[in-house]
């Protein structure tokens, strides 16, 4: 069942098996057959934490144009 914000509830079956807890990052990616569901490891979670923290920083610069702004480079 999908809630009114979008929340989907995984059965306690699948996040035993794929060691999903409370708190747990997951992507949803969307296929020919339907939607994938999976847990993010934790590499793909470090860069997403880079990439919020340079967000965050530079709220209205690219990723590539904050790097470069804080390294002092010129295109």
């Amino acid at each position: 069942m999908v809630g009114r914000k979008g929340q989907v509830t995984l059965t306690k079956e699948l996040r035993v098996q794929y060691s999903i807890e409370a708190g747990s990052l997951v992507e949803e990616i969307g296929t020919q057959d339907g939607i994938l569901i999976r847990p993010v490891g934790p590499q793909l979670e470090r860069w997403k934490s880079l990439k919020r923290r340079i967000s965050d920083r530079w709220p209205d610069t690219s990723a590539v144009e904050a790097l470069r702004a804080d390294r002092g480079d010129e295109d």
